[in-house]
């Protein structure tokens, strides 16, 4: 019996062994591998969902607005030192993305602990010195929103959606209008990123989408690495862009009044928790992503 209970002893202590070995591996050696692979899984999965979405024109009125404030606009030229990129002659992508390396490279991605309570860009610039606390993706848009805004670039803030309603985690970046190109342009400050197709031409969040679905998501350009690398990113947009949700009304100060807003959805998805009572739905997809008028 006292060998019996030896060898177990032994054999417990082997597999223990092993176990712990096995753990070491995969987080050196083979942590990459492991990343990799399950990003890959999970993007997978999530193309075939936005596969199988469609969208339709629809009869409802969508009215996108913005607020002009050419006080707040001045005062944040003039807070920020944007006078120059302001009176710049480049292509607006360009100073659109001036701006944004001022976002990424001063205010890093975090889950503030403290909510603001002034959410104006000022506001948000000053949370950041006084706190030494970074803040998330809404208010990375928010505060860049304004700061575009102010040196005159048509932009929208945009909630990028998972179609799983357990699923609490959501995604938002800025949308800009290039009227040199005639097109909307994705950046995103908060994971330091903005895309280009194989012309090198800043995609637009419906283009990211579509070519996500078709698993032909080409060529990347980043303000910085992106957090995660590329294949988090991939993925992460994924799961991230099944629907949409953005304000009707642009401008300064949006949270100091009302927000409306308008949503976009696939046919026969009906949203969820985030979905407030002023959000207009549509699945007009022509609707949601035309010009600024």
């Amino acid at each position: 019996m006292k060998r019996f209970f030896k060898w177990f002893f032994i054999t417990i202590l082997c597999l223990l062994g092993v176990a712990v070995i096995a753990l070491v591996l995969c987080k050196t050696v083979f942590r990459d591998s492991l990343v990799r692979w399950y990003n890959e899984m999970q993007f997978e999965e999530r193309v075939e969902l936005l596969r199988a979405t469609r969208y339709e024109a629809s009869d409802n009125e969508i009215e996108f607005a913005f607020r002009p404030d050419s006080v707040a606009a001045a005062e944040t030229r003039a807070f920020f030192g944007l006078d120059s990129i302001a009176e710049s002659e480049a292509y607006t992508w360009d100073k659109a993305l001036a701006v944004a390396e001022i976002v990424s490279a001063n205010i890093p991605h975090e889950n503030q602990a403290v909510e603001p309570t002034d959410k104006t860009a000022r506001g948000l610039w000053k949370y950041r010195q006084e706190t030494g606390s970074g803040f998330n993706c809404k208010y990375h848009s928010v505060l860049l929103h304004e700061m575009l805004n102010a040196v005159g670039i048509t932009n929208r803030i945009v909630w990028c959606m998972p179609m799983d309603s357990t699923d609490r985690d959501c995604h938002v970046v800025n949308h800009v209008w290039l009227p040199e190109l005639n097109k909307w342009a994705m950046i995103d400050t908060d994971m330091n990123t903005y895309l280009t197709d194989a012309d090198g031409l800043p995609m637009s969040l419906p283009e990211i989408r579509a070519d996500i679905a078709g698993e032909n998501l080409s060529r990347e350009n980043m303000i910085v690495p992106a957090n995660g690398g590329m294949d988090f990113y991939k993925a992460y947009l994924a799961k991230n862009l099944y629907w949409f949700e953005t304000p009707a009304e642009g401008g300064f100060n949006l949270y100091d009044r009302p927000m409306r807003y308008v949503r976009l959805q696939p046919v026969g998805f009906g949203g969820f928790g985030f979905a407030g009572q002023n959000s207009t739905p549509t699945t007009d997809d022509a609707k949601f992503w035309a010009a600024p008028e």
